[in-house]
């Protein structure tokens, strides 16, 4: 069964981080991490956030910042998280194009004039 984990890792490793490092940017211990992505364990919403934070996210500016506040805290949001959750691993690698897209499509829209 897929699990949340499976993203964080693969975006861990894509970034070329340890799981120490991810864990000291995130607030919480490398075996924390470890039993997410093994999916031992389940990531809090504030742990998932973070970790977004850390590996997904790139802002420019303060307004971006408060727009992914913003969005985080929606119940759309929540109701995709939960979806990750219940997702086959086979689609893993569809959904992280899908969001690596979408982030290029609003960083060019937000960099328009």
């Amino acid at each position: 069964m897929f699990h949340f984990g499976s993203i964080i890792r693969k975006l861990r490793v894509e970034k070329k981080l340890t799981q120490a490092e991810l864990a000291n940017l995130v607030g919480c211990s490398d075996l924390h991490i470890t039993k997410i992505e093994n999916g031992i364990r389940t990531a809090s919403p504030q742990l998932v956030e973070k970790a977004i934070n850390a590996l997904v996210l790139d802002f420019s500016s303060e307004k971006e910042v408060k727009e992914y506040e913003d969005l985080v805290h929606t119940s759309a949001f929540r109701g995709i998280l939960e979806e990750l959750r219940t997702t086959p691993k086979s689609e893993l690698p569809y959904i992280l194009n899908l969001i690596k897209l979408t982030k290029q499509k609003y960083k060019s829209k937000s960099s328009k004039p």
